[in-house]
């Protein structure tokens, strides 16, 4: 992409940090955990709302005097 569509500079990781997360498999384990859970908690949260709002627009009609008058 051309860089004029570069709003600002990303940060470099700094390497003591990224090495420390490669030589140390419980902070990976750990990090990778996390992330994990809460991507599924996110994931969980959105299919709680949909639900919720597929209930309340595909609900059945509880009114039935109006099918009645329709149906005369």
């Amino acid at each position: 992409m051309h860089y004029a569509h570069v709003k600002r500079k990303e940060n470099q990781v700094n390497r003591y940090i990224l090495e420390e997360f490669h030589n140390d498999p419980a902070l990976r384990r750990r990090l990778f955990g996390n992330a994990r859970r809460e991507r599924n908690r996110s994931v969980l949260a959105g299919l709680k709302s949909l639900r919720n709002w597929l209930a309340a627009h595909l609900a059945p009609q509880r009114d039935l005097s109006r099918w009645l008058a329709r149906l005369g």
